[in-house]
């Protein structure tokens, strides 16, 4: 794992639009679906990202996921009260799913949060994405409703990983 270059910016890019795009058909209004995907394109210019760390397979980007500092940071229009490192939009490109990928980008971004010093990790999903929650589950994310919020016709969903 290693930090973004900006050099790397439209490949990590590229990979995020690829993962991502498999739940077109989970929005009823498929404008919805636009707008997260243009959200996502323009995500890694956010200057309140603390880290976005990428994977390679050679010299090839196959996976990125962006952290913040806390919650505020991660959703400045929520003002999520989260105190603690906040893991958004991790992706893998879907070639590459089933390596291993997302376990360790989720390792490295626990670790900067060890160094960090923070006593935990969030992160949030959707019932659109069962394997993401699946994968978090089996990592010891266990769920922090007094974070999920609702948006459009669904619930996100927070989970914790305590350190």
């Amino acid at each position: 794992m290693e930090e973004l270059a900006p050099y790397d910016k439209e490949k990590a890019v590229d990979v995020l639009v690829s993962s991502y795009e498999q739940y077109q058909n989970s929005y009823s209004n498929v404008q919805d679906y636009y707008d997260y995907m243009e959200y996502i394109r323009a995500s890694l210019d956010n200057p309140l990202i603390a880290k976005v760390l990428i994977a390679k397979i050679g010299h090839e980007i196959v996976g990125t996921l962006q952290i913040f500092s806390n919650g505020t940071d991660a959703y400045e229009d929520l003002n999520m009260p989260i105190n603690a490192p906040v893991v958004r939009l991790l992706g893998v490109h879907p070639k590459i799913r089933g390596r291993g990928i997302a376990r360790k980008l989720l390792e490295a971004s626990i670790n900067y949060a060890k160094v960090q010093g923070a006593n935990s990790l969030y992160l949030h999903t959707s019932e659109k994405m069962p394997d993401a929650i699946r994968l978090y589950e089996r990592f010891g994310f266990v769920r922090s409703l007094e974070y999920d919020y609702d948006i459009l016709d669904f619930t996100v969903m927070c989970y914790k990983y305590d350190l």
